[in-house]
């Protein structure tokens, strides 16, 4: 294989958490880090150091972000003290590749929780779905799973 090909499946490579092999006489690094990674720029991250709970969402507008707020105090959790993963680019959670990289993110993160607001489905252990707050507003009935949700969150929390 040739390094052009190597260097276009280290990404890949990486996510899947396979050690890239590099030609010593590669005049090009086609190694990464998951901080270098292909999808790292269209997140953002908040990083709490203790805090037991992660928070995985696309953007949250004011209204949205009071109505988080308010769900986490619901469970007393302070929405200053969660570890929160923004995703910038909400049509990448339908890729097996992005949903492996937030699996990444997950497991270094020291989260004992992990609620997911809308999009396609982590699979991970620790991931907890529900609704996104932009449907809650607008679906009212829907807020009912909302808090289930974040019942067994606190509940995995506590221990």
């Amino acid at each position: 294989m040739d390094d052009k090909k190597v260097n276009m499946q280290s990404p890949y490579l990486n996510i899947m958490g396979i050690q890239q092999w590099v030609r010593r006489d590669s005049t090009e690094n086609s190694t990464t880090n998951s901080d270098d990674n292909e999808f790292s720029r269209y997140v953002e991250e908040s990083k709490v150091a203790t805090s037991p709970l992660l928070v995985i969402t696309t953007s949250l507008d004011g209204e949205e972000r009071i109505l988080l707020d308010n769900m986490l105090q619901a469970i007393e959790i302070s929405g200053a003290e969660v570890q929160q993963i923004t995703i910038l680019k909400p049509e990448l959670l339908s890729q097996q590749e992005f949903q492996q990289y937030l699996v990444g993110r997950i497991r270094e993160s020291s989260a004992q929780a992990v609620i997911q607001l809308g999009g396609d489905v982590i699979n991970h252990t620790l991931v907890e779905y529900t609704f996104h707050p932009s449907h809650l507003m607008q679906h009212k009935s829907d807020k009912r799973h909302a808090w289930e949700a974040l019942k067994r969150v606190k509940k995995r929390i506590d221990g």
